[in-house]
């Protein structure tokens, strides 16, 4: 087939690019489709995996809820095998509830880490309410209130506050408690979404904290 000169030059020019620019471009092309297949095996083995993390959840529960001798075991598999799984999370709390029952703050205080470790913002937030507890319960106050000071996220500020004011006013304290609770208002005021339901709760339960 003849080509004419426009023809020619334009197709010297697709010889020329594809002769510097093909190998690379081959090359992107393959990495590409690696990287696509590769994509959708990770996809398979995150549903796999999320599957088997059901699986272990579910076996866990049924020995907790049986207070069977091997939970303790089953849990650390769960959460050794499927640390980034929220059910691992949850079955921590199951395991921290049945250790706070049995009065065993140390393993409590175990699985409750574990939870600020590996968990959502959400999950941590929760687990440090209750390490809280647990501190303030065993005699560590200055403990409590440490764990207290840092809420894994903003939305945790002023359930925060408002624990440390608790924690105050079981020890007596009642100018803290009330310090506290005027910090939490102060919080909750300056978000730009306001819940006066709340505000207005902890408004009357700072009443009951006037020094």
């Amino acid at each position: 087939m003849a080509f004419d000169l426009e023809e020619q030059e334009q197709l010297d020019r697709i010889k020329a690019f594809w002769a510097k620019w093909g190998n690379k471009i081959t090359a992107l092309m393959f990495v590409g489709l690696i990287a696509v297949s590769a994509w959708k095996f990770y996809e398979y083995r995150q549903t796999s995996k999320q599957a088997k993390a059901v699986q272990a959840f579910e076996a866990y529960e049924r020995a907790a809820q049986a207070k069977a001798a091997g939970t303790p075991a089953m849990l650390a598999e769960l959460q050794q095998k499927f640390p980034e799984s929220r059910l691992s999370a949850q079955a921590s709390f199951i395991g921290a509830t049945i250790a706070i029952e049995a009065q065993d703050w140390a393993q409590a205080l175990t699985q409750l880490q574990w939870i600020v470790t590996h968990g959502t913002s959400e999950n941590k937030g929760i687990a440090g309410l209750e390490i809280a507890d647990i501190q303030a319960q065993t005699g560590k106050l200055d403990d409590a209130l440490k764990t207290l000071d840092t809420p894994p996220a903003p939305q945790f500020t002023a359930v925060y506050l408002s624990k440390k004011a608790d924690l105050y006013m079981m020890h007596k304290q009642p100018e803290k408690a009330h310090e506290a609770m005027q910090a939490a208002l102060k919080w909750l005021n300056e978000q730009p979404s306001k819940d006066d339901a709340v505000i207005n709760m902890l408004q009357r339960k700072m009443e009951l904290f006037q020094p």
